[in-house]
């Protein structure tokens, strides 16, 4: 349509007829006497009649004279016409005529005798007026137009019903389902008020549907990730030196099937300040192990106190501190524990090097200062505090200074007693309530039966869970699962650490006290590369000690030995690092993600592996380390190093 009437040859073929006939007419009227001629006139009504019945019409002839003078005559050739000019240019058809000596555009040729005009660029033009046939164009542009896009609308109804029934509705139930599992397991919350949002929920409001799925399926690929890499992978384990390689077999048991146990917590209602005992300090001020700032830091270095100065810190911790106070006094009296104090410490052996009284007031200390910058007072009850500090103080009772795996090697009655499970932390538990039975030393018998009971629990459960080899990964995965989360609210926590936040205090109710009372009890059991390095050091040489010497037993015996226990093959310094990255810090990680306050324990942490490292390059024995063992502990005490400066950001609010 767009090419019609100009592609049409008729217009051009009636231009080259009226110019061929206007020829003939001028040669006609010369050639009359009466100097005119009709042939012009005649073909310009048969040119009009023809396009009578076209839209688009003739309206000028331009060219044609009707007076034309040659040869000194002048003659008429009448024909030539205007109409009324279309007011759009764009509507004008203007079709040139050849000069006929120049042939015809249709094939025509004429053989006329002279040229008519002289010059063919100004020869006659015939304009015709196409404005129908750019009306019918536009009509029919039009209904093609609304006909695509009823046929488009049509189109998209279909596609979307189509679509919406096979992937928008299936999604939108599996976005409720996510939204549901996200409450359900990760504890993120849609439309919560403003005010009672945590950085989590506020950050998935602003995400749209797939963004919001990205960020649940990388939680949920974080929690996976954390469940089921728990072991030291088998390239790791081949690239590792000799020294760390003991401390995954000696200290975590790896390769050894694991038994797991696991407590179901209870949460007992109680009102510490309904049974405080007010009264004069047990522990006098000029009696005190150490200055109240010192007590109350990480710098307290029990290696320094004599043993009247352990006996006054064990009392000070549960008569006198802001722990004890509102708890001990409560449930026992000074005589009772008196008794109770003398008997645990006549249990510890001072052949030991580690395991002896001093041992038991460094992780009693540790688990208090737990206890108070965690502000446990808003979140555990008096009798759970208590427990636990029992708990801490008991907990190696009666160690011989062997590890339950020389007790299994050689049939021990301890390993036959408790069928080779945890022997050593069953026989502490033993202990402790055995203690108990005897005249005078009943801790818990001015407890009604229900916090008695759960007293007991609490000092099994946190005890059992000393046993690394059984429990630790464990506990590494469920707090790095639970610090995944609920990240959102720690980091909220995290900036205002003294200030506890009730979303906050509501998560750690929410997952079972218990789990945090078994897990100060063993994080402080193996804290000391947490404490400054002049008291990590300290205790690292004595627990090598006594691994050396249970080593002299094992060559004795005959029996195999103990990867830690071989003093003319392990590296003492360098054994400490193995120590810290496998087993203190992916606990320590995560534990100081869920408890801002403790984040002074990992710059401690990194600041030791440092040192360790200073002293392992200098050590000898069995061999100076490569340069290449010594980048590559560098690089991974770089990390650690990036971390605790990441924890101290937490704190600077944004």
């Amino acid at each position: 349509i767009s090419d019609f009437p100009t592609a049409e040859l008729s217009g051009r073929a009636w231009a080259q007829r009226l110019s061929d006939d206007y020829a003939r007419a001028v040669e006609a009227a010369l050639a009359s006497s009466s100097s005119t001629s009709d042939i012009f006139f005649v073909t310009v009504g048969t040119f009009r009649c023809f396009y009578n019945t076209q839209k688009h019409k003739p309206f000028k002839l331009e060219g044609f004279q009707e007076s034309y003078y040659r040869d000194g005559k002048q003659v008429q050739v009448p024909g030539e016409f205007a109409e009324e000019r279309p007011n759009r240019l764009q509507n004008v058809w203007r079709v040139h005529a050849r000069n006929p000596e120049d042939g015809c555009s249709v094939g025509q040729n004429f053989a006329l005798p002279s040229k008519i005009w002289s010059d063919p660029d100004n020869g006659p033009i015939v304009s015709f007026n196409l404005k129908a046939d750019f009306q019918l164009e536009a009509g029919v542009d039009l209904a093609m137009f609304v006909f695509i896009v009823f046929i488009m609308g049509l189109s998209s109804y279909s596609v979307q019903t189509t679509v919406n029934s096979l992937v928008v509705e299936p999604i939108e139930r599996m976005i409720n389902k996510v939204k549901d599992l996200a409450d359900k397991v990760l504890g993120i919350q849609f439309n919560k008020d403003l005010e009672d949002q945590d950085e989590d929920d506020l950050e998935m409001e602003t995400m749209n549907e797939v963004q919001m799925l990205e960020f649940i399926f990388q939680k949920i690929t974080k929690l996976t990730s954390l469940y089921f890499n728990s072991d030291v992978s088998a390239k790791e384990l081949a690239d590792m030196d000799h020294t760390n390689k003991a401390v995954l077999a000696g200290m975590l048991n790896q390769g050894v099937s694991k038994q797991r146990t696991s407590f179901a917590g209870s949460w007992l209602s109680f009102d510490n300040k309904d049974r405080i005992h007010e009264g004069a300090p047990v522990v006098s001020e000029s009696d005190m192990p150490a200055s109240g700032d010192v007590i109350e830091s990480w710098n307290l270095h029990v290696l320094d106190l004599n043993d009247r100065g352990l006996d006054n810190l064990v009392l000070w911790i549960f008569f006198d501190s802001q722990i004890g106070r509102p708890t001990t006094r409560s449930f026992t009296s000074q005589d009772t524990f008196q008794a109770f104090h003398m008997q645990i410490k006549a249990n510890y052996f001072d052949r030991n090097r580690y395991h002896n009284y001093a041992h038991a007031c460094d992780v009693l200390h540790t688990v208090f200062r737990f206890l108070s910058i965690t502000h446990t007072e808003e979140w555990c009850t008096a009798i759970e505090q208590y427990s636990l500090l029992i708990a801490a103080l008991s907990h190696d009772l009666g160690h011989e200074g062997k590890t339950n795996q020389f007790l299994v090697e050689t049939q021990a009655e301890l390993a036959k007693t408790y069928n080779d499970s945890s022997p050593l932390e069953n026989y502490h538990c033993a202990q402790l309530f055995k203690i108990c039975t005897t005249q005078g030393c009943n801790i818990f018998k001015d407890l009604c039966d229900e916090d008695r009971k759960y007293s007991r629990k609490v000092c099994i459960s946190t005890i059992l869970h000393t046993d690394n080899a059984v429990h630790h990964q464990a506990m590494c995965q469920k707090i790095a699962s639970l610090y995944e989360l609920f990240r959102g609210i720690f980091d909220q926590q995290a900036r205002t650490p003294d200030d506890l936040l009730p979303q906050y205090t509501e998560v750690l109710q929410e997952n079972e006290v218990m789990t945090f009372l078994m897990l100060f009890l063993h994080l402080a059991d193996v804290s000391n590369p947490l404490k400054p390095f002049h008291i990590c050091q300290a205790w690292a040489h004595r627990v090598l000690d006594e691994f050396f010497a249970q080593g002299e037993v094992e060559k004795e015996k005959g029996l195999p030995l103990g990867p830690l226990n071989d003093r003319d093959r392990v590296n003492r310094p360098g054994s400490q690092h193995g120590f810290i990255q496998f087993l203190v810090a992916p606990l320590v990680e995560p534990v100081v993600g869920v408890f801002q306050p403790m984040h002074e324990l990992y710059g401690h942490m990194a600041d030791n592996l440092k040192q360790w490292c200073a002293h392992w390059e200098k050590e000898d024995k069995p061999s100076r380390p490569s340069k290449e063992e010594v980048t590559k502990r560098l690089q991974q005490i770089s990390v650690h190093t990036k971390k605790a400066e990441d924890f101290r950001a937490r704190m600077i609010p944004y």
